[in-house]
C-alpha cells in the first residue's frame, strides 16, 4: 500500500539523519566513557574518554541510547547553575551493541539540553501525525482487504 511505503520512507529518512542535521540533537553532546563511575563527572564537562562526532552518528543510534537508557533507568539530570531547574538530561547505554559491537567496552552517553530534547521529541512524534504516518500505514494495511478481519466475539450470555 502507498501509505505504508510513504511512512517507511519517511521514517527511514528521519532515522538515517545525522545527529548534526537533526532538529533538537544538533547541540547534543555524544561521548563514550569506559567506566560507569565516570559518567556523572564527564556529563557536565561534556567529554568522557572519547568524544563522538555528531556528524558520524545517526538518529537511530541516538534512539537506541535513549531506549536502552530509559529501559534500564540510566538517566539523570544536570541542574542549572542555581540548581532549581533542570538544564540538561543525560542518557547512557552500555556500548557494544548493533553496528558498534566491536567498539570499546563501556558506555555511550548522550547529554541533551531540556529545550532541545523537547524539540527533538516534537520532530520525532511529528512522524505519527500526518496522513502518511506509521499509524496511517497500519490503518491502511488493516483495512485494505489483504489482512484478516478481526475475529468476531460470540454474544455474551445474559446472567440471571
Amino acid at each position: 500500500p502507498t501509505a505504508y511505503k510513504a511512512a517507511v520512507d519517511k521514517c527511514t529518512a528521519f532515522f538515517g539523519k545525522t545527529l548534526s542535521d537533526c532538529k533538537g540533537l544538533k547541540q547534543a553532546t555524544l561521548m563514550h566513557c569506559q567506566k560507569l563511575s565516570d559518567i556523572r563527572a564527564a556529563a557536565p564537562q561534556g567529554h568522557g574518554d572519547a568524544a563522538l562526532d555528531l556528524s558520524r552518528h545517526n538518529v537511530r543510534f541516538a534512539i537506541r541510547i535513549l531506549r536502552n537508557a530509559l529501559a534500564h533507568n540510566n538517566v539523570f539530570d544536570l541542574p542549572c547553575t542555581g540548581g532549581d531547574q533542570i538544564a540538561k538530561l543525560t542518557f547512557f547505554s552500555k556500548s557494544g551493541w548493533g553496528a558498534d559491537a566491536a567498539s570499546a567496552p563501556g558506555w555511550f552517553v548522550l547529554v541533551i539540553d531540556v529545550a532541545q530534547f523537547k524539540e527533538f521529541l516534537h520532530e520525532w512524534f511529528a512522524l505519527l501525525a500526518p496522513a502518511d504516518s506509521m499509524f496511517a500505514a497500519a490503518e491502511a494495511y488493516a483495512h485494505d482487504g489483504t489482512s484478516p478481519a478481526p475475529a468476531k466475539r460470540a454474544p455474551r450470555k445474559k446472567s440471571k
